[in-house]
């Protein structure tokens, strides 16, 4: 049960490491949009 328990330290560094994700594969989606020409998206 003690495994359970996390540290706000721990809460914290894992709720970060998730927005930093979320941020990157938000980029990551926005350059593949810049990349390619809009031409493809309009079919």
């Amino acid at each position: 049960w003690g495994d359970e328990v996390i540290t706000l330290e721990e809460y914290n560094k894992q709720q970060k490491e998730k927005e930093d994700k979320e941020i990157i594969d938000i980029l990551d989606s926005t350059e593949q949009l810049k990349s390619s020409d809009f031409e493809d998206l309009l079919v």
